[in-house]
């Protein structure tokens, strides 16, 4: 079976897809990540073009 997980900031989902691979699934994680654990995905959804840029990540960050 395929299965796609959403988002990963505690671990979760990566303990999660190892089981799920070791029961002989196919598992995908997306995420954007919160640029401090950096814990793995599979598909990056981050937006680069604000991590780039350190005045737009203090905006991004400090304004939502």
């Amino acid at each position: 079976m395929k299965i796609l997980l959403i988002g990963e900031y505690s671990r979760l989902h990566n303990s999660l897809k190892e089981g799920l691979e070791s029961l002989n699934h196919e598992v995908t994680i997306v995420g954007t990540g919160d640029k401090f654990k950096n814990f793995h995905v599979d598909i990056s959804i981050a937006p680069k073009i604000i991590s780039s840029n350190l005045v737009l990540a203090y905006l991004n960050k400090n304004y939502p």
